[in-house]
């Protein structure tokens, strides 16, 4: 299903399967003009030569993004080069990168507003503590209130019957 091309190393294409014809219709026509095969000069010398056993690079033509593999053929002297069709995989990959980046960003905002909750959380616990102790502190305070007008009233009663009766004697 993927194009495989075999060419001479002087550059002559000698053959295109079904698959490169369809994917490279001017293959043939502009044989090392085509942007498929551009650059492969240098690769082709130095996989004759043993310095490189195979090549792989990532070439944009037109609106599709191939894959091509070079390997050089000692039994028959020729290059043979495997183009792969990645437009499909570099289009989920990009999306899966903005999926992966809006993840992080939704996490990131999870985080924020977790701590945000958990200062929340300890404010409630403060004010509660701190309502606790008030309410500690006035119930004692507001008893000896009670407590005290009671006995003023009391002592100024006391005041009157001592007061009366000092009076009589």
């Amino acid at each position: 299903p993927n194009p495989v091309i075999e060419m001479a190393p002087a550059g002559d294409v000698t053959y295109l399967n079904p698959a490169a014809r369809e994917h490279f219709p001017d293959l043939s026509t502009l044989g090392p003009n085509h942007p498929l095969l551009a650059g492969l000069d240098e690769v082709i010398a130095s996989l004759q030569s043993g310095t490189l056993a195979s090549s792989l690079v990532e070439i944009d033509i037109g609106a599709r993004i191939y894959e091509r593999k070079a390997t050089f053929m000692r039994e028959t002297q020729l290059v043979r080069i495997f183009a792969y069709d990645m437009t499909e995989h570099k289009h989920l990959q990009a999306k899966l990168q903005a999926s992966l980046a809006d993840l992080e960003q939704t996490n990131k905002d999870l985080m924020d507003t977790q701590v945000q909750l958990v200062q929340s959380e300890k404010m409630a616990a403060m004010a509660s503590l701190v309502a606790g102790i008030a309410h500690e502190i006035n119930t004692p305070i507001g008893a000896i209130a009670s407590v005290y007008d009671t006995l003023i009233r009391a002592v100024g009663k006391l005041k009157e019957k001592l007061g009366e009766g000092s009076a009589d004697d």
